[in-house]
């Protein structure tokens, strides 16, 4: 197979991995335009050298956990194939199906026990703030995050719908991790919980 995503660049990474967000799948299990975007822009991140790999994180509301719907990070995968990237440079976050279990997750199942600190989150450009946000304050100071935002053509309506609807889940955020300065596990895991589902 033809591997169009090798490495352009012999730089040192800056990141240890490229973290590219799911977005809802269509009703037919495939990738929304939003979802394309985010993994061929992941792809180019790693063929420029920004990280040896790319993490694809989401499960997606109602999918996974023995269910036969793909999940969201599964049907990243085959489009970040398709692209040219190595099934080698590919590591799956699936449990996730909100933004904060996505920093939560990647934090818990795929960074800690990896020794991975310095992450570069690809997602819309209406997502990407509060993308940067959650993981901020779920992964804490120790991590170095950043965040790279996909152009999405959103304007008009729908655009000033999505900023209302990221300001409320920003706000709500921020009330729910009022008052933690560094990551509380057990608040954290009770959030988690309560949110099974939401954005």
């Amino acid at each position: 197979m033809n591997r169009p995503a090798s490495r352009t660049s012999t730089a040192e990474p800056t990141f240890d991995a490229v973290v590219v967000l799911g977005d809802a799948l269509l009703p037919d299990d495939t990738l929304s335009a939003f979802g394309r975007d985010r993994v061929r822009r992941g792809a180019e991140l790693v063929r420029q050298g920004a990280a040896p790999r790319m993490l694809l994180a989401g499960r997606g509301p109602g999918r996974g956990l023995g269910r036969r719907m793909p999940t969201e990070a599964a049907a990243m995968r085959e489009e970040a194939l398709r692209l040219g990237v190595g099934d080698d440079e590919l590591v799956l976050e699936d449990e996730s199906d909100s933004t904060l279990q996505n920093a939560y997750f990647v934090k818990t199942r795929v960074l800690e026990p990896r020794g991975w600190t310095r992450v570069l989150l690809v997602t819309s450009a209406w997502h990407a703030q509060r993308a940067l946000v959650t993981f901020q304050r779920v992964l804490g100071c120790a991590f170095a995050v950043e965040v790279m935002p996909v152009p999405d053509g959103l304007c008009g309506a729908e655009l000033e719908r999505r900023r209302e609807l990221e300001s409320y889940y920003l706000g709500e955020l921020n009330a729910q991790l009022e008052g933690m300065v560094e990551p509380d596990p057990a608040r954290l895991e009770s959030l988690i919980g309560q949110r099974r589902g939401n954005p």
